[in-house]
């Protein structure tokens, strides 16, 4: 059975229902009016300029069925990305789910530095714990002559990112790593122009403070280090590079913890790399850590 609406005021329906049933602060108004926009653009093709010209839609049961299945869980302030198994990076979707943490802006902003200051035209990069592989695959896509790899431990986000490399027919080789497991590099003979990572880095006394929908179902695998340890990552990563995996004047590039930019800076200086920068975020928030290893 098909119902016909006018698609401004049914957007303006599902929008309320959302804006006016989920719990205080998980929303803006204009947060809330982007999620009603993503799920009808996924369930029912409605663009944006459908609805500001207010098009007559003919909406059979099943899909209004889908709709009102998907408010009921955004209301339960599960991440709209996640029920639409879909996210935007650097103007690409990326298949998701809650095996990998769903692209930020801040990434993206990562992305955007890592290619404006690339001067190798086929350079050898390496992303480490690359989750839905949306970095790798969008500096492979930028750079098409690149030879892109991508580190990953955990089985069910590899096949989150094989399945995004082969829909945006990237050429990333894929491989399932753990970066603490024994002689790691001893077969491993090319090292790499570029490293980049963004690894868990949210201390687990930091969850109090964390948004329902983040901590609620996004994978804590991916997100929490332990407060006594909270650079252990980037310890191990620094010193892999150091161990020939980043060539002589390679860089490493992190995001971090916007409140560890300085440790994770020093930790660099101290492991002997040099043009060691904290840059911030559009938030003006510290965010990313790079440094280059010397050529001698």
């Amino acid at each position: 059975m098909e119902t016909d609406y006018k698609i401004r005021e049914y957007y303006q329906q599902v929008f309320q229902n959302i804006w006016r049933n989920s719990p205080d602060g998980t929303f803006t108004e204009a947060e809330a009016r982007q999620v009603t926009l993503l799920i009808l653009e996924h369930y029912l093709s409605v663009s944006q300029n459908d609805i500001l010209l207010n098009k007559n839609y003919m909406i059979d049961s099943r899909k209004l069925q889908q709709v009102e299945q998907a408010i009921h869980r955004v209301i339960l302030e599960e991440p709209v990305q996640y029920i639409i198994e879909e996210a935007h990076f650097y103007g690409r979707k990326f298949k998701v789910s809650p095996a990998v943490l769903i692209p930020r802006r801040e990434t993206e902003e990562l992305v955007h530095i890592i290619l404006k200051e690339n001067e190798t035209t086929k350079p050898d990069i390496l992303d480490i714990g690359t989750g839905s592989g949306c970095i790798a695959i969008t500096l492979q896509k930028e750079l098409p002559l690149s030879n892109m790899y991508a580190w990953e431990v955990d089985t069910e986000a590899i096949a989150i990112a094989q399945h995004n490399a082969a829909q945006h027919q990237a050429q990333v080789m894929i491989e399932q790593v753990d970066i603490f497991q024994k002689n790691l590099l001893s077969a491993r003979s090319v090292p790499f122009d570029i490293v980049v990572s963004n690894p868990p880095y949210v201390r687990k006394s930091e969850a109090a403070h964390m948004e329902n929908n983040v901590l609620k179902y996004e994978p804590h695998l991916a997100l929490f280090v332990a407060d006594e340890h909270p650079l252990l990552f980037y310890e191990q990563i620094v010193e892999l590079c150091n161990n020939k995996l980043l060539k002589k004047g390679g860089i490493l590039y992190f995001e971090v913890n916007e409140s560890l930019g300085k440790e994770v800076a020093d930790l660099l200086l101290n492991k002997g790399m040099e043009k060691v920068r904290v840059l911030k975020d559009l938030q003006k928030k510290n965010r990313f850590v790079s440094g280059k290893l010397p050529l001698y």
